[in-house]
């Protein structure tokens, strides 16, 4: 796994919605000044300032839905981190019990795998699944 690549494309999507932020600030601004505009020249530029920056912030939104979605998926690749106080070993042979909770069951016939009693018993059809 590239831990590189999600790290940059974490830093990608932290600056895409910084930007996105910051001219959301800008519009929000703007909409006051023109509210306060002197004159309807002052008002009509300032609207079309406006509308230059709606066009940015859904620019940016489609990219940072992009980005997030790339972001999304590098980071289901990256497997679980393991508890500390796991031991390292070479397979499952070398697992190590901690506690057992409850008392163990004893059968007077040897337990089976569903997949083995299910097609047996009638209610399982692996063949028609």
């Amino acid at each position: 796994m590239d831990l590189d690549a999600v790290l940059a494309l974490d830093q990608t999507v932290r600056t895409l919605k910084n930007d996105s932020q910051t001219i959301q600030a800008d519009q929000n601004r703007l909409s006051r000044e023109i509210a306060k505009a002197p004159t309807p020249e002052a008002r009509e530029e300032a609207k079309a300032r406006g509308a230059a920056l709606k066009q940015k912030i859904e620019s940016l939104a489609a990219a940072l839905a992009q980005q997030e979605l790339a972001l999304d998926e590098k980071l289901l690749e990256l497997p679980n981190l393991p508890h500390p106080s796991v031991p390292v070993g070479k397979d499952d042979s070398e697992n190590r019990v901690v506690r057992e909770e409850g008392v163990k069951r004893n059968f007077a016939f040897t337990p089976q795998p569903h997949w083995d009693s299910g097609p047996r018993w009638g209610i399982l059809d692996f063949d028609r699944g």
